[in-house]
This record gives structure tokens, sequence and C-alpha cells, in this order.
């Protein structure tokens, strides 16, 4: 079962919290979210939460002190700060933080964060048991596993490895913010897919899949979301996406 995630937004604007929930819940998967809404910081106090995401509107001081207290209280609770005010970002050092940004310009890095803290601690490894050897095959270097008969082949740059399994089973044991299971039997690395047109997904050594109908539309939506969040961020790298 997948870690129920509580995280709460401190922001008089209700809309725009729902917008950042909207953009966690298609964008980081693994957990289920578990949203609270408040509309100033003191109606936080005493509240267990995972992640904070507070919008600052008004200099005021005051506020860093009642985040520290916050945390206090929660002890591994993440911080995200965010303002519509670039000059009083400069602030934000008076607080431990996970990231900050703009209002207006929200660096889509502040949801890679939030990726990386939901699996800080899982191992991105899998390990594929065949003929009594065991291999420890790096998520990053996996760009397919695609089922024959009773075998799973896990394909990878340099080679391809074959275990006895079931695809539900394997698929559990990945990250789902980085695989997609799009056919029966075929599960993708989202980094591995180049194009997607016409409900088919053309992969960078120019393989291509059909997505099952079945759940065509939700798995477009995430390919449509993940490679949206990638393009951000590598504009924001510098090496913009053409």
């Amino acid at each position: 079962m997948n870690p129920v995630i509580q995280i709460g937004f401190v922001d008089a604007d209700r809309a725009y919290s729902t917008q950042l929930l909207y953009w966690i819940q298609n964008n980081v998967f693994g957990c289920q979210w578990k949203p609270m809404y408040f509309t100033k910081l003191q109606e936080v106090d005493g509240v267990h939460l995972d992640f904070l995401l507070y919008g600052m509107y008004e200099e005021n001081p005051e506020q860093f002190e009642h985040i520290k207290k916050i945390q206090a209280q929660n002890e591994n609770m993440k911080v995200i700060l965010y303002t519509n005010r670039i000059e009083w970002m400069c602030m934000f050092y008076e607080v431990d933080l996970m990231y900050a940004f703009l209002k207006e310009n929200p660096n889509p890095k502040w949801v890679e964060m939030l990726r990386k803290q939901i699996r800080k601690e899982k191992r991105n490894v899998l390990a594929v048991e065949f003929n009594g050897t065991i291999d420890l095959i790096p998520f990053q270097d996996i760009k397919y596993i695609q089922k024959e008969s009773r075998k799973m082949h896990v394909y990878t740059s340099e080679h391809v490895y074959t275990m006895y399994a079931k695809t539900k089973d394997i698929y559990s044991k990945l990250d789902p913010n980085v695989f997609i299971c799009i056919q029966t039997g075929l599960i993708l690395n989202l980094d591995f897919i180049e194009s997607l047109k016409n409900g088919q997904v053309q992969c960078k050594n120019g393989a291509c899949f059909l997505l099952n109908r079945m759940n065509r539309a939700e798995n477009i939506k995430r390919i449509y979301h993940y490679k949206k969040l990638k393009r951000w961020e590598e504009e924001y790298a510098g090496n913009r996406i053409e």
C-alpha cells in the first residue's frame, strides 16, 4: 500500500492551492496525498504535516518565527515557500527550506524536489534473479521491460536481463514516477519515450509501441505531464528543448 502523505497549503487563494495540488498529484506518484487547506499559519498549530506550502504576501518577520515553531512540532516536515514579491525571497534564509519559488513563475523544480523526497528512502534498483544469479539494475539504466511467455526481459543500453515474474509484481517494485505500464506485459521508462502520436509511443531507439486502449487516456495524460515537466526543467537549466 502506498504511504499517505499529509500536505498543508497556507494561502487565502484557495484556487492557487488547488492548482498546486493538481500539479503534485499529476507528477508525483508512489503515495497518496492527503491535502489540508489553511488561510493563515496560526491554523496549522498542532497539526501533523509532512509538507507545508506557504504563500507569503506580506513583509512580516513574525511569520518566519511561526514557521520555525511549526517545524519544531513536525520534526521531519519539509517547507516550500512562495511569494509574489521577488525582493522578499532574500528573507527566506530565515527558515530551513526545501525550496522556494515565485508565484507568477513557478519553476517546476519544486515538484521534482517532492519526487526526490518521496523516494529518498527507497532503493532505486531492480533485483533480477535468473538461473541462480542476481543482478541489481539501477532504475535509470532500464529502458523498458517486456513480457515473453512466462519470462520478463529487462532492456538496458548494454544488456538484456531475463527473469521469471509477473508484470504487476515487477511494476510494483519500480518507481511509479519514472515507469509506466502501457500494455499488458510492457513497462516503459518515461525518459526513454521520444514522442507520442495517435496513441503510439516512439522510443529513443526507434521502437514503437501502441498504448493499451483500456488505459490510453490516463497513460497519455501521464506521459504529457512528465514530458512537460522535464521540458520546463531543462528550459530553466538553460538547455531549452525546441
